[in-house]
């Protein structure tokens, strides 16, 4: 099984509604893991979809656990949101160089 981690926010600028609703959608055979400030009306959303860990806001030490312990760092952005042209998503620098 693979094991997918998020971590970051949770607004539409950010992507991970739109990958959050693709994993529901494709039964995964993974786990993914949510960290952050997660919306009240996505853990009620997700609270019974399988392989799906919403743990919210963890120590430093144990996120860096986890996303040591991942097979994949993911990093959506929206494609349609002019914002992404000129800014980069920080969080890829902190997995590579956790990886």
């Amino acid at each position: 099984m693979i094991n997918y981690i998020y971590t970051g926010g949770y607004s539409s600028y950010d992507g991970p509604i739109n990958m959050i609703d693709g994993y529901i959608k494709s039964l995964a055979n993974a786990n993914l893991i949510l960290t952050g400030n997660i919306p009240t009306k996505l853990e009620k959303r997700i609270s019974n979809v399988k392989n799906i860990d919403a743990v919210g806001f963890v120590s430093k030490p144990h996120l860096i656990e986890l996303i040591i312990n991942s097979d994949v760092c993911l990093c959506p952005r929206c494609t349609n949101d002019k914002n992404r042209i000129a800014t980069f998503p920080s969080k890829t620098l902190k997995y590579m160089q956790l990886r």
